[in-house]
């Protein structure tokens, strides 16, 4: 059975029926920041001090038993999509700080790797965020990102993943697609972040529906629940954008030492530009090298090797 980490928010009232309900399961709380703490047969409970919007606490329910009990305080299984009034549009800082977010970078692009980072922003780092003006990395210049790539990744708790293509192309032949390997490494990220700050608000651009994107994870020992998603998540929450300006970082260095490999720069995306490099290289280093930094499920790939 899997491992289920699931945040609500849940009224006062409820917090003080939650803990009449377990208070014979009861235990010394683990850090000052709770105000509960209980341990029950497949699932620990913990109650945080810090009061939200409309007077809400947020509890954490922890454990392969995790839905079963947070059920009873209004969980439901289907994610939600949009985390309606934690965000205020357009600036992305304003709303619950405590957060995790979750984006990819590289999965566009024929030659490079698939990289995927976690961030978690509290008060001081959405202060620093705002500074350094981060947002979707799509929308930043690349030089700008480079600029203060090491700063970003150095300020912010985070965890990265890096697929390259050679294990993409192995992983895709065996029969996974591009999305369930984003929603994997997505909540490996997310989980290892998680550990470190179990009191944070989770949020993810979302690449699948909800429902597809937990179906891909129904083999995993451990998942991620209680995830808000939303399309161009980058734009309304802050811990998206670092995380995206992170992976960007990653994932331009990462290209970076490919083009040392290759001998000039590696045209980003996967245009005409692209396929014009790709059959150069082709002619000039073979089909094996390339296969190790293209993804071959590209139909740039198919154009390559009709022409070889």
């Amino acid at each position: 059975m899997s491992t289920t980490s699931i945040p609500l928010l849940i009224s006062e009232r409820d917090a003080s029926f939650l803990e009449l309900q377990y208070q014979h399961a009861s235990l010394p709380v683990p850090n000052e920041n709770m105000s509960f703490y209980a341990k029950v047969d497949g699932c620990t409970i913990s109650i945080y001090k810090k009061i939200y919007e409309d007077k809400k606490r947020k509890v954490l329910f922890q454990g392969v038993k995790a839905e079963e009990h947070a059920k009873r305080f209004g969980y439901k299984p289907e994610p939600v999509n949009v985390n309606v009034g934690f965000y205020h549009e357009p600036n992305i800082h304003f709303g619950i700080i405590n957060q995790i977010g979750s984006d990819e970078v590289g999965t566009g692009d024929f030659f490079g790797p698939i990289v995927v980072c976690a961030a978690y922003v509290d008060e001081e780092g959405a202060r620093l965020a705002e500074k350094l003006k981060l947002t979707d990395s799509k929308q930043m210049d690349d030089a700008y990102i480079r600029q203060i790539g090491v700063e970003v990744s150095l300020a912010f708790d985070h965890s990265l993943l890096v697929l390259r293509n050679e294990k993409f192309n192995e992983v895709h032949k065996a029969g996974t697609n591009m999305n369930a390997m984003k929603a994997k490494m997505h909540n490996q990220c997310l989980y290892n972040v998680l550990l470190r700050h179990d009191n944070a608000f989770l949020y993810q651009d979302e690449f699948a529906e909800p429902e597809l994107y937990y179906h891909y994870l129904k083999d995993e020992n451990v998942v991620v629940r209680g995830i808000h998603f939303a399309p161009r998540a980058e734009s309304k929450w802050v811990s998206v954008a670092v995380a995206s300006v992170i992976a960007r970082y990653a994932f331009l260095c990462a290209m970076d030492k490919l083009s040392i490999e290759f001998g000039e720069p590696i045209p980003l995306g996967a245009g005409p530009k692209v396929d014009a490099f790709a059959l150069r290289q082709l002619n000039q280093k073979g089909l094996p090298f390339l296969q190790k930094a293209v993804k071959m499920n590209f139909s740039n790939y198919k154009r390559l090797t009709e022409k070889a």
